[in-house]
């Protein structure tokens, strides 16, 4: 077991017209399925990223961009594998070279985001637990790590929703014992 320096803040951060249900639910889930001690704080107060941000002919976010922002909004806070930022966006994001993206970390700003546009579902259990996996992979990559081989594993690539509802919710043992090893590392 880790010790309890090991702990870390989790800043869940809204952008645009996010439900605050969706952020408390992630602020309950996401310390049940992280193997170390997690403090996740809920900023109530929603941002909206500038329209640069804005690709009006696609219709979506640049998600690399967004990202960099919400970096720059939180630098005074951030403490690489202390305290996180996790942006929860109630949009559509993609990265150049691909169509769209679920989210996007950015390990060296200690920032992710959570793009809900495509997760959305006519069944709330399935769009949460969308929500939550999508969430626990980028904090998988803020805590260093890489896409996973394991489809059932929370770390495997999303192509589509399909790969989203394959895997689990929860790191495979070989993701969970190289969380254990990088954060035992800093100690």
């Amino acid at each position: 077991m880790l010790k309890e320096k090991s702990r870390i803040d989790i800043i869940l951060q809204p952008v645009g017209a996010v439900a605050l249900d969706d952020l408390l639910w992630l602020k309950e889930k996401i310390p049940q399925k992280l193997p170390f001690d997690v403090k996740v704080l809920v900023n109530m107060w929603k941002v909206q990223p500038p329209l640069s941000l804005y690709d009006w002919k696609r219709m979506q976010y640049r998600a690399d961009n967004m990202a960099l922002w919400l970096s720059r909004l939180y630098s005074k806070l951030i403490r690489p594998l202390q305290t996180l930022v996790l942006g929860i966006v109630d949009s559509d994001g993609f990265v150049p070279g691909l169509n769209f993206v679920f989210g996007i970390a950015l390990p060296s700003r200690s920032t992710g985001l959570v793009f809900l546009r495509r997760l959305k579902s006519k069944s709330l259990e399935v769009y949460k637990e969308r929500v939550l996996k999508e969430s626990l992979h980028e904090l998988g990559h803020l805590f260093g790590l890489s896409h996973c081989p394991n489809p059932r594993c929370v770390m495997s690539f999303s192509n589509s929703l399909e790969d989203v509802d394959k895997k689990r919710a929860e790191f495979c043992e070989q993701c969970s014992e190289k969380l254990k090893n990088i954060l035992s590392s800093l100690l």
